[in-house]
């Protein structure tokens, strides 16, 4: 009887061996994302030579599955009835700008920095410095933690004369842009 339990457990043991040596799950998980997705990938083109000459790595090596980011920060709600995050960041350094004359197509250089006031952890999508020409630069994915303060620079050019008022705006969604607390806003006069 001990016989027969070795031979059955060293077959189904066995059996189970060699399932997992050949199941492939990134060709299983391809086979359903295709199957449900209008997406379609390239496995026959490689990478370019390296200066040495050979391919180090094809496309057909890559896992196309995606890989979730983790992140230790705890993201704010989007507004509420009590303030929601608008009153979460500040200037804590207004914005200011190196020259406030320029010539058309010269530049002129602006500093702003900002503090997160909350009393949590904050992460701002995008930092965006503005003009009333339009959107001239963002700074993308600052993590902030409580006090913690960053200091965003950019250059502005325009190429028509006349007053350009410059202000900062942040987004923690893309969708909801906000000033920061006690903003600023600066003029550079282009002729």
């Amino acid at each position: 009887m001990a016989k027969k339990e070795f031979m059955l457990f060293f077959v189904l043991g066995l059996m189970i061996g060699l399932n997992l040596f050949f199941y492939n799950p990134f060709a299983h998980a391809q086979q359903i994302s295709s199957s449900t997705s209008s997406l379609s990938t390239s496995s026959s083109t490689t990478i370019p030579a390296n200066s040495s000459g050979t391919n180090n790595l094809s496309t057909s090596s890559i896992n196309s599955i995606p890989t979730p980011i983790t992140n230790s920060f705890n993201y704010t709600p989007l507004p509420t009835n009590d303030g929601g995050p608008q009153n979460d960041i500040s200037e804590s350094s207004p914005l200011t700008v190196n020259r406030s004359t320029i010539q058309v197509d010269d530049w002129a250089t602006f500093s702003v920095t900002v503090k997160n006031v909350a009393t949590y952890n904050k992460m701002i999508q995008a930092l965006c410095f503005e003009s009333t020409a339009g959107n001239f630069g963002c700074d993308w994915g600052i993590n902030l933690a409580p006090g913690q303060t960053y200091t965003a620079n950019n250059v502005g050019s325009w190429n028509t004369t006349g007053i350009e008022n410059i202000w900062v705006t942040w987004t923690q969604d893309g969708t909801n842009w906000y000033q920061p607390l006690g903003a600023n806003k600066v003029s550079v006069n282009v002729i």
